[in-house]
């Protein structure tokens, strides 16, 4: 994805404050010839301190939902 160097943020405590504001993703999808998009609630998790520790987002996407279906089947593209 293009990001102009004018929107670029780079202040760590910046980007985990907008992520647990909006703490939504859309997850996309392509099987058996469409694409499927599914908005996923999400929290934000950091593991450990400092600049380099990971940031870990953990979703849940239900399993009746045929994109999850087709997640468990391995078939989907992305």
């Amino acid at each position: 994805m293009y990001l102009p160097t004018a929107f670029r943020v780079h202040d760590r405590a910046t980007i985990l404050a907008f992520m647990r504001h909006y703490n939504f993703a859309t997850l996309v999808s392509y099987h058996a010839g469409q694409l499927h998009a599914t908005h996923l609630p999400l929290t934000v998790e950091e593991q450990g301190n400092g600049p380099d520790a990971p940031i870990i987002l953990r979703g849940h996407l239900a399993r009746a939902n045929p994109q999850a279906q087709a997640l468990e089947a391995g078939t989907v593209g992305f």
